[in-house]
C-alpha cells in the first residue's frame, strides 16, 4: 500500500494539480495578450450601431462590463478570481441557470 502511494498516487496527484494550474494560467493569459480592451470594444460596437448614449450611461456600462468580465482589480486579483470561477467555488454566487416559474 505504501509503495502504491509513493510510486503511483502521489505522482498522479502532483500531475493533476500541475495540469490544472497550467490550464488555468494559459486560459487566463491568452485573452489578455489581445491588443484591444474587450469592454471598450463592446462599447465602441454599440456606439457604431448608431446608439445615442449619454456619457453617464457609457460610464455606468463601462463599470458594469468591467465587473461582469472580471477585469476589476489588479492582475493578481483577477487571476485568483478567475481560478475560483474555474474551480467552481463561486459558481453558486452567479445567477442560476434555472429559475422556477412563479405559480399563476
Amino acid at each position: 500500500m505504501r509503495r502504491f502511494l509513493l510510486h503511483y498516487l502521489i505522482p498522479r496527484f502532483i500531475q493533476y494539480i500541475t495540469i490544472i494550474f497550467v490550464g488555468i494560467t494559459v486560459t487566463f493569459i491568452i485573452p489578455r495578450l489581445s491588443p484591444t480592451d474587450p469592454v471598450e470594444a463592446q462599447i465602441a460596437q454599440m456606439l457604431s450601431r448608431g446608439n445615442q448614449l449619454d456619457p453617464q450611461a457609457v460610464a455606468s456600462m463601462r463599470e458594469a462590463l468591467t465587473e461582469m468580465y472580471g477585469l476589476s482589480g489588479s492582475p493578481v486579483q483577477q487571476y485568483f478570481a478567475f481560478g475560483a470561477v474555474c474551480s467552481g467555488a463561486t459558481l453558486a454566487l452567479r445567477s442560476p441557470i434555472f429559475q422556477p416559474r412563479s405559480p399563476r
